[in-house]
Protein backbone atom coordinates (compact mmCIF):
# COMPACT_ATOMS: atom_id res chain seq x y z
CA UNK A 1 0.00 0.00 0.00
CA UNK A 2 1.45 3.35 -1.03
CA UNK A 3 1.07 6.17 1.42
CA UNK A 4 1.81 8.89 -1.09
CA UNK A 5 -0.66 11.72 -0.71
CA UNK A 6 -0.83 14.78 -2.87
CA UNK A 7 -0.09 17.91 -0.91
CA UNK A 8 -3.49 19.28 -1.95
CA UNK A 9 -5.31 16.16 -0.75
CA UNK A 10 -3.60 16.26 2.62
CA UNK A 11 -4.29 19.97 3.11
CA UNK A 12 -7.94 19.41 2.16
CA UNK A 13 -8.34 16.76 4.86
CA UNK A 14 -6.54 18.88 7.45
CA UNK A 15 -8.68 21.96 6.77
CA UNK A 16 -11.85 19.85 6.84
CA UNK A 17 -10.86 18.69 10.34
CA UNK A 18 -10.07 22.24 11.43
CA UNK A 19 -13.43 23.51 10.18
CA UNK A 20 -15.22 20.69 12.00
CA UNK A 21 -13.26 21.49 15.18
CA UNK A 22 -14.11 25.19 14.95
CA UNK A 23 -17.78 24.37 14.43
CA UNK A 24 -17.64 22.11 17.51
CA UNK A 25 -16.04 24.89 19.59
CA UNK A 26 -18.74 27.35 18.50
CA UNK A 27 -21.38 24.79 19.44
CA UNK A 28 -19.87 24.28 22.89
CA UNK A 29 -19.86 28.03 23.58
CA UNK A 30 -23.65 28.24 23.28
Amino acid sequence: TELHFGREELDHVVWERIDAYKAWLDHMKL
